[in-house]
């Protein structure tokens, strides 16, 4: 929503250049698909921590790991309101120090939220960073390849 009113009033600032501007109908559309993703990754994160579980001696319950989950990644959700103004430099000195603090959320939580020791927790947790840094960068790829096959936003003025 954050990025929605941002990106349709200021467009995204790259530096010193112009702002990228998009189509409202483009904006709705990427905003849609964002939603989305987020929800579809807040679930297959949940249900691949559940599947860890077993590994490491943690909680099996799925309502467990979709609160974790969704503990972890409500700083991301608070500091998403940077992206009312979207500015490239502003959003990585407000978003680093923010996953910063999720993760540090994800390594102290586990022990305590899943009931496993914090040896095991650790290594839980650095399994799920993976894990998530797998699926970002998979998220990238997938997006560029779609835009360059002509599937995506229309950018203009």
């Amino acid at each position: 929503m954050f990025a929605f009113i941002g990106a349709s009033n200021f467009g995204w600032r790259l530096g010193a250049a112009e702002p990228l501007r998009m189509s409202t109908g483009s904006l709705l559309l990427v905003s849609a698909g964002y939603l989305l993703v987020l929800i579809i990754g807040l679930v297959s994160t949940a249900i691949i921590s559940r599947w860890m579980a077993s590994t490491y001696g943690a909680n099996k319950s799925l309502g467990r790991h979709l609160a974790l989950i969704t503990i972890v990644g409500e700083p991301m959700a608070v500091a998403s309101i940077v992206h009312l103004f979207p500015h490239v430099l502003l959003n990585v000195l407000i978003l680093i120090p923010t996953v910063i603090w999720s993760m540090y959320l994800l390594y102290t939580g586990i022990p305590v939220a899943l009931e496993t020791p914090a040896e095991r927790g650790m290594l839980m947790a650095s399994s799920l960073v993976g894990w998530l840094l797998v699926a970002a960068v998979s998220l990238l790829g997938i997006s560029m390849s779609l835009w360059t096959l002509g599937v995506g936003p229309l950018l203009g003025v």
